[in-house]
């Protein structure tokens, strides 16, 4: 999911949608599918997805002219409006700094709960858990500024591929300080989830270094 994909879905949202003719069964499908990419590119709870629902939930009150209620508008014309609003947010930036806002928002809460776990002394957790939200941040990052990896998605061929950028001088938010430092992470969150009794012999405070590394990483590169 890359901007580049949003703007092409919603152009051709809008051309479906333009292109679509009376009589009201010809509106449906195009609706539909505006919806279906007002989903796809928007947060779930984006008041865009609720407006997008709303039209969808509108198509029940047209009649069999395809006029609807009086005062209010043709769901067609609603629709236009609402992919013409997220297109114009999608190409100013604003839509991807929601998003990314509000997955971070998610990585932060993650991010207690291991610091919880690890409280409680259940530190081969802990680090899974703390491990899974760099791995979702390392391929967010990669998502946002289209950059492919090589394999399955995984810490390293994340890692490998942000590296990869940065010394084409593409990106410059990944120094080789971060590589080095989300290569031990990624060791450190295997170990824990292939063999979580090997944790019990890690110094508790390089768990905590990197639940709070973690944390910090994010927080500098959002």
């Amino acid at each position: 999911m890359t901007p580049p994909d949003a703007e092409r879905d919603l152009l051709a949202a809008l051309e479906k949608l333009r292109n679509a003719s009376f009589p009201l069964e010809l509106w449906k499908s195009p609706i539909f599918r505006g919806a279906s990419v007002v989903q796809r590119y928007c947060a779930p709870n984006s008041p865009y997805v609720v407006i997008a629902m709303g039209i969808v939930s509108d198509l029940a009150t047209v009649g069999a002219s395809g006029v609807l209620e009086p005062g209010w508008d043709s769901p067609r014309s609603s629709m236009v409006g609402l992919l013409n609003a997220v297109l114009e947010d999608v190409r100013d930036g604003s839509l991807w700094r929601g998003i990314w806002d509000a997955k971070n928002e998610t990585c932060a809460d993650i991010l207690e709960q291991a610091e919880s776990l690890f409280e409680s002394k259940y530190f081969a957790a802990a680090t899974v858990l703390a491990g899974g939200t760099l791995e979702t941040h390392l391929k967010d990052l990669c998502l946002r500024y289209n950059i492919n990896w090589s394999g399955n998605g995984s810490i390293n061929n994340y890692k490998d591929a942000l590296s990869a950028e940065q010394k084409k001088g593409a990106i410059s938010f990944f120094s080789l300080g971060d590589s080095k430092q989300v290569t031990a992470w990624g060791d450190l969150r295997n170990s824990a989830a292939h063999d979580p009794s090997s944790i019990s012999t890690v110094n508790s405070v390089a768990i905590h270094s990197m639940i709070v590394g973690i944390r910090d990483f994010i927080n500098r590169v959002p």
